[in-house]
């Protein structure tokens, strides 16, 4: 029984024991029955910034739940920077005010200095801790000096096409203390160039963004902020930009540190926000494009130039034609002429006397379509810059062009006042095997090139191709001389032939040679007939001939036949001619050689000729695959670099 008894009294003890282990809820305080619920609005600034102008003051609101009965209030600070803010102790409320504001002066505060201050509110007469207004306020002031940026400000902005445009004005401000040390207020930073009618300057920059159109614009008033922190990290402050997209103003947002760049002396010359850094919103359901390349601003037009204006690809600049009567080239590589167009290279930093735009020339679609031959010629040298492409290739392998050291490049002026541009050019693989060197010619004269009758007078070297297979090339000393009737030539020295005749034409310079009965070549009768590009033999076709910009007669493009065949009946059927004829000045001191006697005897029927093909489909060229080129020979002032 005693043992029941002791049993029940322990399981009571315990029980007495837990209960005193159970928390007491603390009671909620009680808001006095005369709290006026005084509270910090939100409306109030978190940052103040002030030009050093304006007055050394600002206003703070504050309000109350309770507007019965005046009441005064009294303003605790709990930071204030430097002492520098001067805070009233007390705020008064007049009877049923709900709002009221007092002022906070800082007379003292310098420029460029961020100053911080918090203030708070106490006592249960006051201050109702379930209000949703706060009993504190932290907010900081600055007195900001906003320096114009006197200079050129470029945006290279990725949202639309990476299109290149000015901002219309921009200043920055320095702060002395504080996390962020720069501040760059942009106005109207995405403005609109005018729509489809937008065009770029000479530089290729438009006056605000061409694909935002002016029915967009909603405010031409917008400042843009992007604030630079102690690390140069730079941040777009959110702000709406001034135009539409659908149905809501648009909002730059930054989603990523930009970096600003600074030269020498420490001033922000760049600012560069890599790509996806940046979102555009454009409507109210947030959606938008996120940049998808880098978007810079420049505030430095030298900077920029130094970025932008250097020559990466000669064929992708601006140049303006240069008109001539004469503008051909002749290609030894390939063994062929054409008409060249001609052009010179815009100078976009004009004000640079180092600019690479300067006294740079291009030959446009030389060897192949959007692949020209540029180079540099001051009046007096020629440079080749190093590593250009032709558009052609060789054995499958693309060709590069460079300049020869063996061979010089020049200008010379003929006695035509024709310009001859030699090119001594390396053609070469990109790892620099050299696949061949020519002296490539461009002729080029701005007024037409006349000829007399007179300058077709003297000693030449006709050299031909042999209309017969297996049989020798021409390579004959001729001269041509005056005819005895005006506008008439009589030449010399052809094989077999003992005379042949020839007309002139004043309006056209060419020397004509159409077929004819010859003097008989000692026993044989000697007939000149001619042979179209067809490869037909013809009675009445005519092969006409005028000077080439090397001073050789050739056969103009628009002759009707290409060459001669000689027949002599006596012997039995053709006994010599030739195609694709040249006639090549000698010098006048060369004496004529006499012409060897040559035997008569028929060739058989002449091969069909072919001509040659268009001058742009060019043949494989005079290529052989030889060594690698010297870094040497390339030139520095190019904006190329080499590849191997």
């Amino acid at each position: 029984m005693k043992q029941y008894i002791l049993i029940i009294s322990l399981i009571l003890s315990g029980f007495v024991a837990c209960t005193d282990d159970i928390p007491e809820r603390e009671i909620s305080p009680v808001t006095p029955e005369n709290c006026k619920g005084v509270f910090f609005p939100s409306s109030n600034k978190a940052s103040v910034e002030l030009e050093p102008t304006e007055a050394t003051e600002f206003s703070i609101t504050i309000a109350r739940t309770d507007s019965i009965g005046s009441i005064e209030v009294p303003i605790k600070v709990d930071v204030n920077d430097e002492n520098v803010f001067i805070v009233p102790q007390k705020v008064t409320f007049a009877d049923k005010e709900k709002e009221t504001t007092f002022t906070v002066s800082f007379p003292q505060a310098g420029v460029g200095t961020t100053y911080n201050l918090k203030l708070s509110l106490a006592g249960d007469e006051y201050v109702n801790q379930y209000n949703v207004g706060l009993p504190t306020l932290a907010t900081s002031v600055t007195r900001v000096k906003w320096d114009v940026i006197n200079d050129k400000i470029v945006m290279i902005n990725p949202f639309w096409s990476g299109d290149k445009h000015y901002i219309s004005k921009a200043e920055i401000a320095s702060y002395g203390s504080g996390d962020i040390v720069n501040s760059i207020r942009l106005t109207n930073p995405f403005a609109t160039a005018g729509g489809e009618d937008a065009q770029p300057d000479e530089n290729g920059i438009y006056q605000g963004v061409p694909e935002i159109w002016p029915e967009e614009i909603l405010r031409d008033d917008v400042t843009a902020i992007i604030t630079v922190d102690r690390q140069d990290r730079a941040v777009f402050k959110r702000t709406t930009i001034g135009f539409t997209w659908y149905d809501a103003e648009s909002e730059i947002v930054t989603e990523d540190y930009g970096e600003a760049v600074r030269d020498a002396d420490g001033n922000i010359v760049k600012i560069v926000f890599p790509a996806k850094s940046l979102f555009i919103i454009a409507n109210s359901a947030g959606q938008g494009w996120r940049s998808s390349e880098d978007l810079i601003v420049y505030l430095s037009w030298d900077v920029y130039m130094a970025d932008n204006m250097k020559i990466e690809d000669f064929n992708k600049l601006d140049y303006e034609d240069i008109q001539g009567a004469v503008s051909e080239f002749e290609s030894k590589a390939y063994s062929q002429s054409w008409n060249q167009g001609f052009a010179k290279a815009i100078d976009v930093d004009s004000t640079n006397t180092e600019s690479e735009y300067k006294n740079l020339y291009i030959l446009p679609d030389l060897y192949a379509e959007s692949y020209g031959l540029a180079f540099y010629y001051d009046g007096k040298s020629l440079t080749v810059p190093a590593n250009q492409q032709t558009g052609q290739k060789y054995m499958g392998n693309p060709i590069f062009v460079s300049a020869s050291n063996r061979i010089e490049s020049s200008v010379t002026t003929s006695s035509k006042g024709v310009s001859n541009y030699t090119f001594g050019l390396k053609f070469h693989y990109e790892d620099g095997t050299v696949v061949g060197e020519f002296a490539e010619t461009f002729y080029y004269s701005k007024d037409p090139v006349a000829y007399s009758i007179s300058d077709f007078y003297g000693n030449f070297k006709l050299t031909g191709s042999s209309q017969f297979t297996g049989y020798p090339d021409a390579d004959m000393n001729v001269t041509i001389a005056a005819g005895a009737q005006a506008n008439t030539f009589v030449i010399t020295g052809m094989d077999l032939c003992e005379e042949v005749a020839a007309t002139f034409d004043p309006a056209t310079s060419t020397l004509s040679i159409a077929p004819q009965a010859l003097a008989d070549y000692n026993t044989y009768d000697i007939t000149l007939y001619t042979t179209t590009i067809e490869g037909d033999v013809s009675e009445t076709a005519a092969m006409d001939f005028n000077f080439n910009m090397s001073g050789n007669l050739v056969m103009t493009s628009t002759s009707e036949a290409d060459g001669y065949l000689l027949e002599s009946q006596a012997a039995g059927g053709w006994v010599d001619g030739y195609y694709n004829l040249k006639f090549t000045p000698l010098q006048s001191e060369v004496a004529k050689k006499a012409a060897k006697a040559k035997t008569v005897s028929t060739h058989g029927n002449p091969a069909k000729v072919k001509t040659a093909t268009n001058a742009k489909k060019l043949s494989k060229g005079n290529f052989a695959v030889q060594s690698k080129a010297s870094l040497k020979t390339f030139n520095k002032k190019s904006g190329l670099v080499p590849m191997f």
